[in-house]
């Protein structure tokens, strides 16, 4: 969806966090987030995802929060 995500404000503001697993698995796991702001990067990350040649591809680009999570 279009617009500000707090949850992506939070991780600019403090890019440590826990990770809480909770299904079959429970856990808390320290980590870290980084913002993928960089357009070849986020090419390069997206085209794993989706067919970079669909018509979404260049949305997904311009307007697709994308973080990696680095666990402790």
């Amino acid at each position: 969806m279009p617009g500000t995500r707090s949850w992506l404000a939070n991780l600019y503001a403090n890019p440590g966090f826990t990770f809480h697993l909770k299904e079959s698995l429970q856990a808390d796991l320290p980590a870290r987030a980084r913002v993928i702001t960089d357009e070849v990067e986020r090419r390069q990350v997206l085209a794993l995802l989706d067919d970079p040649f669909s018509t979404e591809f260049e949305e997904w680009i311009a307007n697709s929060p994308l973080i990696e999570v680095e666990f402790l």
